[in-house]
């Protein structure tokens, strides 16, 4: 019987800071919907995180940078905002076919009204001319702003906006009275980017930020004593709106916004989880040199405990046996800090699944049951025994497939990469987070 598990991630480059599961799971268990599951997805690029996400069956994707504007040219169908802003942030997958919209205005003028801003009382300015910042534009014409204008370090890209939007636009080097003059900034820069001053703000500014961790915008706008709003507003605001395209349902009052507020830093504790063949070993030991950390395979650790092969702990006492083994070892080993390959199955669980989740960063390796069964041959593989390997691992992955989404803080699909490129992915976003 097919597995009523439904899948939702986000996707960027980098994924892994993300707070939009940790938002999206309080809503879904605020409708007490169980069934459902949200993850982040690792990408190099949006043409990949949509293939991965078609071949795992996600069927709602949102995107951050640097993704937003190629994915909107990658979707079948373009909603009417994401048409005019020409970029998206959600992606609603139905097969082979799908849709996509652009719920970052709804995100901008959840922060707009939180601050109290006042759309007579004098000019907005946009820094940044990416996908972020086209949605700041047409949401403060939405909210009724009429003097708008764009700033950015490559002019090009500013006029092209500009244009396309109807605002003005100048070069973040010429902005020093364009922005003292505004009422309200919007910075749509990456958080590293430290191209605001406090010496061109004002105390009685608004300055609402993309970024949700410290940016160089929110310290020049405390640092001039402006009232000041991180992205965390912004991202509840688009959240909203997205979580009704993915359910259909509205979110309960206040599911969303303590979510947003608790962090996580990724922990150097890193467990691989997947279907067997899948490349966790392989994935595990690269990982481990990347990382200076010691690495275990859990499966020969409870060969070494037991002093037999699995198949032979199979032979004896079952599969029931060998899952009590795995779980055993699996406590006595995840208080240390490493990279632990999981076998297949022990996410199945509750206990283990808990306490990875709990104790360090889980990362879900993927790959069809096709590879999976090709990159398994010849080993001595019980739960493979006397049946067709494609069709077993589809079964088994249908089984496993809630327990791997719902302990996953990180998604990355194997097929074409080397057991060397996944590792560095990962090691990519731990390092970059």
């Amino acid at each position: 019987m097919a597995n009523p598990c439904q899948l939702l991630a986000v996707t960027g480059s980098p994924i892994l800071h993300s707070l939009s599961p940790p938002i999206h799971t309080a809503a879904l268990e605020a409708l007490g919907d169980r069934d459902t599951c949200y993850t982040r997805l690792a990408a190099s690029s949006a043409a990949e995180a949509l293939r991965v996400a078609r071949a795992v069956g996600i069927r709602g994707l949102n995107a951050t940078a640097p993704f937003k504007e190629e994915l909107a040219g990658l979707v079948d169908r373009l909603d009417p905002v994401a048409a005019r802003l020409r970029a998206v942030n959600t992606v609603l997958l139905d097969g082979d076919r799908s849709r996509g919209f652009n719920t970052d205005p709804a995100g901008v003028l959840a922060g707009l009204a939180a601050a109290g801003a006042d759309p007579a009382a004098g000019p907005a300015v946009v820094l940044g001319a990416g996908g972020a910042g086209r949605a700041a534009v047409h949401a403060l014409g939405e909210a009724g702003f009429s003097e708008i204008t764009v700033l950015n370090r490559t002019p090009d890209r500013a006029a092209v906006l500009a244009d396309h939007l109807g605002c003005a636009h100048a070069s973040l080097d010429r902005a020093t009275a364009i922005v003292r003059d505004a009422t309200v900034v919007i910075s749509c820069l990456p958080g590293s980017v430290a191209a605001l001053r406090a010496g061109w703000l004002r105390a009685e500014q608004v300055v609402l930020d993309a970024a949700y961790s410290a940016s160089g915008a929110a310290r020049a706008a405390r640092k001039a004593g402006c009232k000041y709003l991180d992205g965390r507003r912004w991202l509840v605001g688009q959240a909203r709106a997205s979580f009704r395209l993915f359910t259909g349902v509205a979110v309960p009052t206040g599911a969303m916004g303590e979510a947003a507020v608790a962090t996580r830093s990724p922990s150097r504790t890193v467990y691989l989880a997947g279907m067997m063949g899948v490349g966790k070993s392989a994935v595990g030991r690269l990982l481990a040199a990347r990382l200076r950390c010691p690495f275990l395979d859990l499966d020969e650790e409870i060969e070494r405990r037991a002093g037999r092969r699995i198949p032979a702990i199979f032979a004896t006492g079952g599969e029931a046996e060998f899952r009590r083994l795995e779980a055993a070892t699996l406590r006595s080993v995840a208080p240390a800090a490493g990279v632990i390959a999981l076998g297949g199955g022990a996410l199945e669980d509750p206990a283990s699944r808990e306490l990875v989740t709990r104790a360090g960063t889980v990362c879900w390796l993927w790959a069809a049951p096709s590879t999976c069964a090709a990159r398994a041959s010849g080993d001595d593989r019980p739960l493979l025994a006397a049946a067709d390997p494609v069709v077993r691992i589809t079964e088994l992955l249908e089984q496993r497939r809630p327990d791997y989404a719902a302990a996953a803080d990180l998604l990355v699909g194997t097929e074409g990469l080397t057991a060397a490129q996944v590792a560095e992915r990962i090691f990519d976003e731990i390092d970059r987070t």
